[in-house]
């Protein structure tokens, strides 16, 4: 934009310039015949070889005035053109910095997208392996609650079971003592049948003894008698009733 308003301003200096030399053609400085007035056209050789009008004084002045001014003006125009073709180039190799930059930023997130994708994968992976282990321990779970179900069924007969064995062993118990209080009544009243019968054992070897010493004289003359009258008796000899019954307790 500055250097079209630089471009635009050198060439209404330009045309300005040619105004005034136009004008200076015409008028005359002093008073004189129109013939003296008229202009004298003086000619000159080039350098490209064309001949060309020279100029009157003043105007020629003028143009190199307005030369001055403009090569002023076009030494800023250009020194503008070199900044801004410089500020082009340092803005190329910024383009040029920042296109690296966003390759390189774009590789970077490919890469990193390439690693999400990576661990989404294996993180799908994962949660699938932990929701297969998840449904094999309630698997294992529900098994292992049905077992336990089972195993307090099985105590809980067991349980029974064993009270019905310890009421069992009671009555087994207590059938035990009433036997053994049997027994011992029975072996009680065993040994008393046995002194009894000791006691008339030893009443009817007294009972004999003192019969047969009140009668010897008839058990000498009528021995026969007397062994049958103690065989209706049933009194035994002395010499075969010695020793007592034995007796199992």
């Amino acid at each position: 934009m500055k250097i079209a308003v630089k471009l635009l301003l050198l060439s209404l200096v330009c045309s300005s310039s040619t105004a005034v030399a136009g004008k200076s053609k015409v008028c005359c400085p002093t008073p004189c015949t129109p013939a003296a007035c008229a202009p004298r056209a003086e000619w000159y050789k080039a350098k490209d070889g064309s001949l060309r009008e020279k100029p009157e004084y003043w105007a020629a002045v003028s143009r190199a005035e307005d030369a001055d001014d403009m090569e002023i003006v076009l030494r800023g125009v250009q020194q503008e053109l070199v900044a801004a073709n410089a500020e082009i180039e340092s803005m190329k190799a910024a383009a040029e910095q920042a296109k690296a930059e966003a390759a390189k930023m774009q590789a970077e997130l490919e890469q990193q997208i390439a690693k999400l994708k990576k661990q989404v994968s294996n993180q799908k992976g994962r949660a699938d392996k932990a929701e297969a282990g998840l449904k094999a321990a309630e698997t294992k779970l529900a098994e292992a609650t049905a077992a336990q179900a089972k195993t307090s069924e099985d105590l809980k007969a067991t349980a029974a079971e064993r009270d019905g064995l310890k009421s069992a062993n009671a009555d087994l118990k207590k059938q035990v003592d009433e036997m053994k209080a049997a027994s011992d009544a029975a072996a009680a009243a065993l040994k008393s049948s046995q002194a009894e019968l000791e006691k008339a054992r030893l009443d009817a070897a007294e009972a004999r003894k003192v019969k047969i010493e009140e009668e010897p004289a008839a058990k000498d003359s009528d021995e026969p008698d007397s062994e049958k009258d103690a065989a209706e008796s049933g009194d035994a000899p002395a010499s075969e009733n010695t020793e007592a019954p034995k007796t199992e307790n």
